[in-house]
């Protein structure tokens, strides 16, 4: 297939845009049962910017590379809001994240998911400014 189509996989997963060699490839939109993908495609992964929203609710908007979060992007869901970078789907790299319900709030650095390295957290009665290691205190910081 090449140029524009759209393909039904047996399971109701459909995607419609572009196609190269059989493979989608270009601007497209992929809707599956989890979630909906609309962005750029190549080699039949999301590779470049998308925004993806989730059956759960959740929303990504940014960068996708072989259909993870990689680079820069926003994730929202009910109970965070998550600005920064990415890597292999985690948050990696410099972001800030907040917490809806309970107001609290980390802007710094994450490491795997985790907040790790310098940060600001500021809590419910206190700030504090310091080194993070597992998404814990640690180290030299201020209260």
């Amino acid at each position: 297939m090449q140029g524009q189509g759209t393909y039904t996989y047996k399971n109701g997963s459909k995607y419609t845009g572009l196609f190269k060699d059989n493979k989608f490839n270009g601007q497209g939109l992929l809707i599956t049962p989890q979630f909906k993908i609309n962005g750029v495609f190549s080699e039949n992964k999301a590779n470049g910017y998308c925004t993806v929203e989730y059956t759960s609710g959740s929303r990504y908007s940014g960068e996708l590379q072989n259909n993870l979060k990689q680079g820069k992007g926003v994730l929202m869901d009910e109970n965070i809001i998550y600005e920064g970078e990415f890597k292999n789907d985690k948050f990696h790299g410099q972001g800030k994240i907040a917490f809806k319900k309970s107001g609290i709030n980390y802007t710094g650095e994450f490491k795997f998911g985790k907040m790790n390295g310098k940060g600001i957290f500021i809590g419910k009665d206190y700030v504090y400014e310091g080194e993070f290691q597992d998404s814990k205190k640690n180290g030299k910081g201020q209260i």
